[in-house]
């Protein structure tokens, strides 16, 4: 909304200077360059106070501000020459210079300020990112003979809010896998949330499945064309017809990111069973209360290991299939083991995915698995849509909408889902009472 009132704004006295310029038939050079410099002055004040926070966001516009300013009082200043003006040229100037404001403030546009969600717990969050190499794997993603780098982020809690201090307690571990094309980033306000109330969080970047992945060496990976043209196909209208080719594309995505994540979990154990000489956020981890998160395939990829694995405590799937209880092909579809999920869990989905999935209820992995599972919670949120289910609506809501988002408020939306993940952790991973409905449809106003 800002940015928005903003750009109405610098567009207005574009508009407004270009008439008063016709009318007077004069450059305005003096009216100008006091214009300019009472722009910069507005704009520097917005920025000082809370209305806007200085990020990328905001660069561009700050950039053009400053330059149109200096060019104005230069004009003012040196130039004695008084250019003719028409109504042509100046009626493409206001456009030209429109036009340059609408493009410096794209950011601010796309990637709103204002929904941030605040942790609510009594800690403080710092943040800090690691690049791992397995060399137990080749990377099948390049020609080069180079073994998997995957690229991790913790958030972790400092002693309390506003404070860089170390907190001395053991606190219980979650890792989250994104979806794909998603981001290490794409729930911060999930982790950021749990961090605060003592957990420590990893966010794992699955190099090439992710949008992008940025190294702790500054080097950018971007996704891997072919993983997209798999996924595109999947979504196509004929996907159902894919038949055992989408089963075993499928389990070869699961493959590799249960393989990530699993590499991830035994480098935190190594590096918290160092004796000394390690850094802070490894000093802190209980390996002995460990549960995993993932949305989307990133779901899947946390239910595959938290069959596998019996360190694992608790897992939550976010609006995931559980492709990891799939164990072949016939018939014309998927089998699903019987073999009861070892774990309590936590399944999320979208209304349209929910309504689909009752009409399959006897075979779709989620429902069998939970329905094996004692400590099994199924929560639908009917008017969510599948990136509802993560920060990328309050972050960039056009690209968010354009990817799968529904009617709800976004931030609420987050709110809830994080509070519940919150609760479910707290249960089983902390031992605190849990109040969770085992199956519960709702609608977020």
């Amino acid at each position: 909304m800002i940015a928005m009132i903003i750009l109405l704004g610098v567009i207005g006295v574009e508009i407004a200077l270009g008439i008063l310029s016709v009318k007077k038939k004069s450059p305005l050079y003096t009216n100008k360059a006091n214009v300019r410099l009472a722009e910069l002055l507005i704009f520097i004040l917005l920025v000082i106070s809370p209305i806007i926070k200085w990020s990328f966001r905001w660069y561009g516009l700050g950039l053009i501000l400053l330059i149109q300013a200096i060019i104005a009082v230069f004009k003012a200043l040196k130039s004695k020459k008084l250019t003719m003006i028409t109504k042509g040229k100046t009626i493409a100037k206001v456009a030209l210079k429109s036009t340059l404001l609408l493009f410096m403030l794209v950011p601010a546009l796309v990637f709103p300020q204002d929904n941030e969600i605040a942790p609510t717990g009594d800690y403080g969050v710092k943040t800090v990112t690691y690049t791992w190499t397995d060399e137990s794997r080749d990377e099948t993603f390049t020609k080069e003979a180079d073994h998997r780098s995957i690229t991790v982020q913790f958030w972790y809690p400092t002693k309390e809010k506003e404070s860089e201090e170390k907190a001395e307690d053991k606190f219980p571990l979650v890792i989250f896998s994104h979806g794909a094309f998603g981001i290490r980033a794409s729930n911060t306000s999930t982790y950021t949330e749990l961090a605060s109330h003592g957990y420590v969080v990893c966010s794992i970047d699955h190099t090439y499945h992710a949008a992008f992945t940025k190294q702790t060496d500054g080097k950018m990976l971007l996704f891997d064309q072919g993983f997209m043209n798999e996924v595109n196909q999947l979504l196509k209208e004929e996907a159902g017809q894919m038949g055992e080719e989408k089963y075993e594309m499928t389990q070869g995505w699961l493959k590799l990111r249960t393989e990530d994540m699993t590499f991830c979990l035994n480098q935190i154990k190594s590096l918290v069973e160092l004796p000394s000489d390690k850094d802070e956020v490894f000093s802190m981890i209980d390996l002995e209360k460990i549960g995993l998160m993932g949305h989307s395939l990133g779901g899947a990829t946390a239910a595959d290991l938290g069959r596998r694995d019996l360190e694992i405590k608790a897992v939550a799937v976010i609006d995931g299939t559980m492709l990891g209880e799939e164990t072949g092909f016939e018939n014309g579809q998927e089998q699903v083991t019987t073999e009861p999920y070892p774990v309590p869990i936590l399944n999320f989905y979208n209304g349209e995915s929910y309504i689909e999935i009752k009409n399959i209820e006897d075979i779709y992995p989620n429902t069998i698995a939970s329905a094996s599972q004692k400590d099994s919670y199924q929560i639908a949120i009917m008017n969510a849509g599948h990136m509802n289910f993560t920060d990328l609506p309050m972050v960039a809501p056009i690209l968010a909408k354009a990817l799968g988002t529904s009617s709800v408020n976004p931030k609420a939306c987050m709110k809830y889902v994080n509070q519940t993940i919150l609760e479910f952790f707290d249960g089983y991973l902390k031992g605190e009472p849990i109040h969770l409905p085992k199956e519960e449809v709702i609608t977020i106003k």
